[in-house]
């Protein structure tokens, strides 16, 4: 895979090209597992409810960890195909967020709608960064 392939692909299809390189397979794994939880979820529940779950922040922190932090035990001798995701999933958040930064202004209020996997690392920025406050929407959403 090309450096700049990563940026025109979905978050699913980045995981499976790697994974696929590689022989490995989703089946029967914690991520298997989470990946169905979520598409029953989308069945049965409002938007605005979903919205309000994948942002409870311990629920962010969750998902992070036992997906992302699941990655790293994809690969083998000769290469890392999980640690390899997790550092090109920093970098996108991290762009993300320098954008943010290079157009915000004092006193600005800010709408970010990322998909839920861009949270934890949203959130930290945002937390880690002075003159940013992270506002939880989960008020506004339930």
């Amino acid at each position: 895979m090309e450096a700049a392939d990563w940026v025109s692909l979905s978050d699913e299809q980045l995981v499976e090209r790697r994974i696929s390189k590689l022989g490995l397979r989703l089946e029967g794994t914690t991520l298997e597992s989470l990946i169905k939880q979520m598409e029953a979820a989308q069945k049965t529940k409002p938007v605005r409810l979903m919205l309000a779950d994948v942002n409870d922040p311990a629920r962010v922190l969750s998902d992070h960890q036992n997906f992302y932090y699941a990655l790293l035990s994809l690969g083998n001798e000769k290469e890392q195909p999980g640690a390899e995701l997790n550092a090109a999933w920093y970098q996108r958040n991290a762009k993300i967020f320098a954008k943010l930064t290079q157009i915000a202004q004092p006193g600005d209020r800010i709408l970010v709608v990322f998909g839920s996997g861009h949270a934890f690392w949203l959130r930290h920025f945002v937390q880690n960064t002075p003159g940013f406050q992270l506002i939880e929407p989960r008020a506004y959403l339930q």
